[in-house]
């Protein structure tokens, strides 16, 4: 009977190897090769090992080229692994795959101290490099082959069963959650579920994997992406809120529940709860934008042209935001006050950052931009009185 099993070097050959490099380069201090940071992409991707840029290319455009021939290894990579081993290619050190040249180490992909070394040295940093890089592949090679065997394929939909389970399980605590500490049914949450299972399970089956790859990568790059920053900054809001609330309720506990300390904490928790959905409003729009890569200059300029145009077109709302920022510092009016400004007067039932609500005698509510209210009477606060004028009958 033919041997069905994957044709995988012992994981033994690939430490042999590496001690054998680490003996033969061990005058020559190396760092261990690893794939660069993911920064603040959570769906980046990065190729196995690090490489630098060059002045013709850029880091990422080497990294690109190397991620689009790999694939076009792996589409073709069957039960066999190929062969990896390192070769000079003049004064350059090449990694080949099945004898085809795939990386070249540059000087630039090498440590700092590789220009105080004598030039047969810097070979052998190179060539040290080189190792590295072969070593990492062809372990990765290992594991692409492995998901290619009869057995795994067999056992797959049994892991995407188990995948699907996790997934609705998922959904369901999704909903539990957002439902009970959100106060949302957390559909973009379960959405997030989803597309978390479709893309797992593309990426854990040889033939879809490049499927999962375009998930991440490209068409739904920015939906992933949208979805679990979305999530993540309302999550973030919500525990400042809860925070925020179980410091109030400890305060008052502490220092009693007075009727003026109760609306002020009121007022401050109302002011407060907008400030916080607006800091994670624009911290998720800046990390959605340098996730999807907007260059960091571009951000700033732009950035920078839009306080310019919001200083002069929405100086008015700047100036609602100081003052409503004052009236919590001075305490100058807090929920459940009657007020007066100009030709308004009634109680306070709502306050923001932005704008104050009071409801008039006449039972309607008025909204206030806290720049007017420049100058308020409080009929509330420590004392006040009343001239009522009372008819008496002779009879």
């Amino acid at each position: 009977m033919a041997n069905l099993a994957p044709e995988v070097p012992e994981r033994e050959e690939y430490k042999a190897a590496e001690t054998r490099a680490e003996h033969s380069y061990r005058d020559l201090p190396l760092p261990a090769a690893k794939p660069r940071e993911m920064g603040l992409n959570p769906l980046d991707q990065p190729f196995l090992f690090e490489v630098q840029g060059t002045p013709k290319m850029s880091a990422g455009q080497r990294e690109k080229i190397l991620w689009s021939e790999y694939q076009k290894i792996l589409e073709d990579l069957g039960e066999r692994v190929p062969e990896v081993e390192v070769d000079t290619h003049g004064t350059l050190a090449v990694v080949k795959i099945d004898g085809e040249p795939f990386a070249t180490v540059l000087p630039q992909d090498c440590p700092d101290y590789r220009s105080e070394l004598s030039h047969e040295q810097q070979n052998r940093l190179e060539l040290a490099v080189a190792e590295q890089w072969a070593s990492l592949i062809r372990e990765d090679l290992a594991d692409e082959a492995e998901m290619r065997s009869p057995e795994y394929l067999a056992a797959y939909p049994y892991i995407f069963a188990f995948l699907f389970m996790v997934a609705l399980s998922g959904h369901i605590l999704a909903d539990l959650f957002s439902r009970k500490f959100l106060n949302t049914p957390g559909w973009s949450l379960k959405l997030l579920v989803w597309l978390v299972f479709l893309a797992l399970a593309c990426l854990l089956h040889p033939v879809l994997k490049p499927l999962s790859l375009a998930l991440g990568q490209t068409a739904l790059k920015p939906v992933f992406l949208g979805l679990l920053i979305a999530t993540f900054m309302n999550l973030i809001y919500h525990v400042a809120i809860w925070a925020l609330r179980r410091y109030i309720t400890a305060y008052l506990a502490q220092r009693g529940e007075s009727e003026r300390r109760v609306q002020r904490l009121r007022t401050i928790q109302q002011g407060t709860n907008f400030l916080l959905a607006t800091i994670s409003a624009v911290g998720g729009v800046a990390w959605f934008l340098f996730a999807i890569g907007l260059p960091l200059e571009q951000f700033l300029t732009g950035a920078g042209v839009a306080g310019i145009v919001i200083g002069v077109v929405g100086r008015d709302v700047l100036l609602d935001y100081f003052y409503g920022f004052s009236i919590l510092t001075e305490d100058t009016f807090g929920l459940g006050d009657w007020i007066q400004s100009g030709s308004y007067f009634g109680e306070v039932v709502g306050f923001q950052l932005r704008a104050t609500q009071i409801r008039g005698l006449d039972g309607g509510l008025v909204t206030i931009s806290n720049g007017e209210l420049r100058t308020v009477r409080n009929h509330t606060r420590h004392w006040s009185y009343a001239d009522f004028k009372i008819r008496v009958s002779y009879q």
